[in-house]
């Protein structure tokens, strides 16, 4: 498994997003993006994430979707 580091810096986010949604999770957003191939997964408790990662196309799951789930 790839551990590498990878930066997103905030000069770099959208300013309407980062006010909307805070650094953290456009970051997380951002690296969403950048490894789309890989078809990341974001897991979050957040509805507006959600709605973020939806309109950019990004996989996404609530927490509570998935804690309550029938197997």
């Amino acid at each position: 498994m790839d551990m590498g580091e990878e930066v997103v810096r905030l000069l770099e986010m959208q300013i309407d997003l980062v006010v909307k949604l805070g650094p953290v999770d456009i970051g997380l957003l951002e690296l969403a993006r950048r490894h789309a191939e890989r078809n990341p997964l974001i897991l979050t408790v957040d509805n507006a994430l959600a709605q973020e990662c939806e309109r950019a196309k990004i996989s996404v799951s609530l927490l509570r979707e998935v804690v309550t789930a029938d197997y």
